[in-house]
């Protein structure tokens, strides 16, 4: 389930809601991909503004590759 939420939230121009993904799934999803956030953040795939993670415009046309990133 989270995947999915995954590859849809970084979709939407709301972005992935992690801390609503979190309290949904029951598990700390920042924890569980903290390290790919980062990394992903530090090659401006990524943008992360605390309780949303949104994708940059540049990289939308490739969601599902930084998605497939992100996950562990």
């Amino acid at each position: 389930r989270l995947s999915e939420r995954v590859m849809l939230g970084l979709r939407l121009r709301e972005g992935f809601d992690v801390e609503s993904a979190s309290r949904e799934l029951d598990l700390d999803v920042r924890e569980l991909l903290s390290t790919h956030i980062a990394t992903l953040v530090r090659q401006n795939c990524l943008i992360d503004e605390g309780d949303v993670l949104r994708l940059p415009p540049e990289v939308v046309p490739v969601a599902d590759a930084i998605a497939a990133k992100l996950l562990p």
